[in-house]
């Protein structure tokens, strides 16, 4: 029986993440008017928007650079610390010798970086292929080419990076370890086959990121004509809140079947508790018999 609630460090440090990526989202494009002088509006110059929207809205280009560049940092520092609660959760799960512990502290160095590679290898073709993706949606090949390609890096980074620093990426080797290697992933994002918390932990953001971005595209379609509806600053921020709706709906949903177990074993372990009672009385019933038994034949 559990007794704790599973992945508590990360329960713990969630909340941490989210800040920082709401920081990333809201207050680090506005850093743009301390280092220089904002570019004038770039559409809509004559529709009135908040001050605070300004120095979002003012060049997206801009904004989804710095977009890019945080989450890489938040995401950077928030992948490895994921990738090490899997593994002391599989440790505490299946335990490990002595020897295992050392080999894995002399490399740990080394996988950090292959970690990373893999991430960085990984984010960028799927960057390349979103980039396709969202032209075959009606983005223009030529005009805002790299506004565009931004966005598609922006969502990259958010769906695949921790996944990638935490799996690996998918190998296309033809030996029976790259097999599994794949199938792992094809059943991941695929199939969506969860099996415990942290796959739920994985999926559930990349997943909500992708769902964002494509909630947050209607509104460019709505005749507003605002600043803030310039392409693709609404894709954008709506990628972000859909990776931080969908990491706090894999909270809820760990938790919410962690006190589902509780229960299950709770009655589980009430019946065996109460079966075991019974038994005892009915022996303890059997033996007072025998002794008045014995007594009433002397």
């Amino acid at each position: 029986m559990p007794s704790s609630f599973p992945f508590s460090r990360f329960s713990s440090l969630l909340g941490v993440h989210s800040l920082l990526v709401i920081f990333t989202a809201g207050w680090l494009p506005r850093s743009s008017k301390y280092l220089g002088s904002l570019p004038p509006q770039a559409s809509s110059k004559d529709r009135p928007q908040h001050p605070f929207l300004h120095p979002i809205t003012a060049d997206p280009l801009l904004t989804l650079g710095w977009l890019c560049i945080g989450i890489l940092a938040v995401n950077a520092t928030w992948a490895p610390f994921m990738k090490r609660e899997i593994q002391y959760s599989r440790i505490a799960l299946y335990g490990e010798d002595e020897e295992a512990k050392i080999k894995r502290r002399s490399e740990s160095g080394r996988n950090m970086l292959g970690a990373l590679v893999d991430a960085l290898v990984s984010t960028s073709v799927l960057a390349l292929l979103l980039h396709i993706v969202l032209v075959l949606f009606g983005a223009s090949i030529v005009h805002y080419f790299s506004r565009t390609f931004a966005l598609a890096l922006l969502i990259a980074l958010l769906a695949a990076f921790t996944p990638a620093y935490v799996l690996g990426r998918p190998s296309l080797a033809s030996n029976s370890s790259s097999l599994v290697h794949r199938l792992t992933w094809l059943r991941l994002f695929v199939e969506f086959s969860l099996r415990n918390e942290f796959e739920r932990s994985l999926v559930y953001p990349s997943v909500g990121a992708v769902v964002g971005a494509w909630v947050g595209a209607i509104p460019i379609a709505l005749d507003w004509d605002r600043p803030w509806q310039a392409w693709p600053l609404t894709v954008a921020y709506g990628a972000v809140g859909g990776y931080i709706i969908a990491s706090w709906a894999a909270f809820v949903v760990n938790g919410v079947l962690f006190l589902a177990e509780e229960s299950r074993q709770y009655d589980r372990d009430t019946a065996e508790a109460v079966t075991a009672a019974a038994e005892a009385e009915s022996s303890s019933k059997k033996a007072r018999k025998k002794v008045k038994s014995r007594k009433s034949g002397q």
